[in-house]
């Protein structure tokens, strides 16, 4: 049995979705102080790296086998 999926059905990564549709929301004006995101989310760096490109504030679950990379100090700053 297959599943008959339509030809233009594109395949993409569940964090390739949460990335377009989380774009989308904070393209239209969509009001966060913050995005909080599964660990799936982060296993991408496309998710982060577009909310960082938009100066949206999050948060990472992260496994406990993520390599963490310390930014420098000038990129930490507090938001007023």
């Amino acid at each position: 049995m297959k599943a008959r999926v339509p030809e233009n059905v594109i395949f993409a990564t569940k964090s390739a979705m949460a990335c377009e549709m989380t774009e989308k929301l904070l393209g239209e004006g969509a009001p966060s102080a913050f995005v909080l995101t599964h660990v799936v989310y982060s296993s991408d760096y496309g998710f982060p790296h577009m909310l960082e490109d938009r100066g949206q504030p999050y948060a990472l679950a992260v496994r406990s086998t993520h390599n963490l990379h310390f930014l420098e100090e000038r990129r930490w700053y507090r938001q007023t």
